[in-house]
């Protein structure tokens, strides 16, 4: 049986710890949807000058009616823009001539260790 995904950071950024936001304020969450409780953002965004940019959502995609998506303080793009069929050709083109200039005793570029 699959348990359900759960971790101590779901909404760790909950109404309490955004309450404390000034006006004018600015989130930014591109790292994991799941950090910021999206309702209690919502209303903060709604009631206060503050502002946000989302990047990742605890759905993804963020459905086009989410409420959120209808203020004019909140900027939301699609993290998963770099997924394109032009892209997923291009990065295993780029890892075939990797592995060729391994064996050829080339320079490896973009190499990550």
């Amino acid at each position: 049986m699959l348990l359900p995904y759960y971790s101590e950071l779901d909404k760790c950024i909950d109404r309490r710890l955004l309450s404390f936001m000034h006006n004018s304020s600015l989130v930014i969450n591109a790292a994991r949807g799941r950090l910021i409780d999206l309702i209690a953002l919502y209303d903060l965004v709604h009631e206060k000058n503050i502002y946000a940019a989302l990047d990742v959502f605890d759905v993804e995609p963020l459905p086009t009616e989410h409420p959120l998506l209808s203020l004019q303080n909140v900027i939301a793009t699609p993290h998963i823009a770099a997924a394109t069929v032009e892209n997923y050709k291009n990065t295993g083109i780029h890892a075939a001539q990797t592995i060729i200039d391994f064996f050829e005793g080339k320079a490896i570029t973009n190499l990550v260790n």
